[in-house]
């Protein structure tokens, strides 16, 4: 450990429930990778029955247009929102259950009203706004798209305030309800769709905003409820202003996050015809894998770490983050393994028909590959983050992010030049490995090593379990070529010799049971931190 770590004496480093055990982390992590699973498969579903009413129309093309800056703004809110409340929420809670009420509802109200005023200005400024994002607009999308601008402004309002009262909520480990909250508001706006599609555009503007308020309201009221008694006027409190400061630095380092996007998307621009859309498609199948395993587990880690930071326990810290860190390459790998050798075969099944090709097929696969050899590197990095927002080390990673969009930007044109749309990917990945480094590297200063040699060898122990496991599935894929019951049979048994290597290296224990019964996962026992 670092001589200059500080750490808080034994007695002020009380709350040992303040950091979940493995069972309890995998537990918990399960249940907020299954509601966003939920999310994601009910937004194909919405985007296959939208396509099938509204297809390439004006219509489609204005309301797209309609809601881009609002999604745009509360993307960058609710990516900060969480990240930087429920550190000062743990840091509130160790003065008192009245402070950390103070501290959330002031929050709240000062998040609800800076939305508020937003939401007002974009409806204000809406007819101006269309014709910035979409110039060549003219006639009926034109008219279509001013005319759906000023509603869609509501869906920014409706953001912020739920990404406000999920941070509440997660600081208060209530993940199923928000990781729930999104799939039960898709659905609703699903339904709305298909019972109103006849009315036009407008029913997908209202349907959308109607999702979001859904969503809004099921975390909102539980979440004010929880903080019973808070004052709602506590401006100058040291735990608002801090909420308030990693939040605002927190909006730059998303911002960046979504340019670094942006620019994989000009510099694909400079490829030949499809590229561009290859991107896109493989960005949003990396998405599907990024929130279920990376964020699923970043969210659930948040609370558990705030807590550790705000008592100043480091060493509980580090011991919880190397212990995450294999939790997380333990789900990721086989996840990359996975996509690696069943991605082209399920992008065939899903998505070959039509004008969708086989040249297509293999354009998506390629770029999609990019992103996927860096999900264990990025699962790896965003614990680093976690604990980085849990110690409000929010300037460190604005500092890292500033450097990653100038190695992206470079990265991109060099490598683009070198494999084509999958260099593009590929820099993506190396960029946020490198990112993940440096921010290990940074708060080694605050808190002493976080992975040691010690987890980096048991990180290649379950990382080699994992490709060890895959070995004979790609055996059955060569011997009995490809299919989809082919790829059937290759999955289950990648899992069950998945599940044997993991207790060959310790992370899993198999209590074998006296008789057989549906509860076969009480069988197997996680132990991620008895490994360490």
């Amino acid at each position: 450990m670092s001589p200059h770590v500080e750490e808080a004496p034994a007695s002020l480093a009380a709350p040992a429930e303040a950091a979940l055990s493995s069972a309890a982390f995998f537990r918990n992590s399960a249940v907020f990778a299954g509601a966003a699973l939920a999310a994601c498969l009910l937004g194909l579903v919405k985007t296959a029955v939208v396509s099938r009413y509204f297809g390439t129309s004006a219509e489609m093309d204005a309301f797209a247009v309609a809601v881009l800056v609002p999604n745009l703004l509360g993307g960058l809110v609710a990516g900060s929102a969480n990240a930087g409340l429920v550190p000062a929420l743990a840091a509130a809670e160790r003065q008192g259950a009245q402070r950390r009420a103070d501290t959330y509802r002031t929050f709240l109200l000062l998040m609800g009203s800076a939305s508020a005023v937003t939401a007002l200005a974009l409806a204000v400024l809406a007819k101006p706004l269309v014709h910035v994002v979409a110039p060549a607009f003219a006639g009926k999308r034109l008219a279509i798209a001013q005319q759906l601008a000023p509603g869609a402004s509501l869906l920014f309002l409706f953001t912020g305030i739920y990404a406000c009262a999920a941070a509440g909520l997660l600081s208060r480990r209530r993940y199923a309800l928000v990781a729930g909250a999104p799939a039960v508001s898709t659905a609703l706006s699903l339904a709305m769709i298909v019972a109103f599609h006849a009315r036009g555009a407008a029913v997908l503007m209202w349907a959308a905003v109607g999702g979001m308020f859904i969503q809004a309201i099921a975390t909102s009221v539980p979440a004010w409820m929880a903080s019973a008694g808070g004052h709602c006027t506590c401006w100058r409190d040291p735990c608002v202003r801090r909420a308030l400061s990693a939040h605002l630095v927190l909006l730059a380092v998303s911002s960046l996050g979504m340019t670094n996007s942006f620019v994989d998307q000009v510099i694909a621009g400079l490829l030949p015809t499809g590229n561009v859309s290859a991107l896109s498609y493989a960005a949003s199948l990396h998405n599907v894998g990024m929130q279920v395993i990376v964020m699923s587990l970043g969210w659930t880690v948040l609370p558990n770490l705030s807590e550790l930071a705000a008592a100043r326990d480091f060493s509980r810290l580090r011991g919880k983050v190397r212990a995450y860190v294999l939790a997380a390459v333990m789900l990721a790998a086989p996840a990359c393994l996975l996509i690696l050798g069943l991605g082209r075969p399920a992008l065939c099944l899903l998505l070959e028909h039509g004008r969708f090709h086989a040249d297509s097929t293999q354009l998506v696969y390629r770029a999609w590959a990019g992103y996927t050899v860096g999900l264990v590197p990025v699962s790896i990095g965003m614990m680093a983050a976690r604990a980085a927002n849990a110690l409000g080390e929010s300037w460190l990673l604005l500092r890292i992010g500033m450097v990653a969009l100038a190695v992206n930007a470079t990265l991109d044109y060099a490598l683009m030049h070198v494999a084509g749309v999958m260099g593009i990917t590929l820099s993506t990945s190396i960029v946020l490995c490198t990112t993940s480094i440096l921010i290990y590297r940074g708060l080694q200063a605050r808190v002493g090593t976080l992975l040691d040699l010690k987890t980096a060898r048991r990180i290649a122990k379950v990382a080699g379990a994992a490709l060890a496991a895959a070995i004979p599935a790609a055996v059955i894929r060569l011997v009995a070529g490809p299919g989809t019951v082919i790829a059937g049979v290759q999955v289950f048994v990648y899992l069950i010799l998945l599940l044997f290597a993991y207790q060959r290296v310790g992370i899993v224990i198999w209590n074998a049971p006296q008789r057989l019964d549906f509860r076969a996962w009480q069988w197997i026992r996680l132990s991620v931190e008895d490994s360490l």
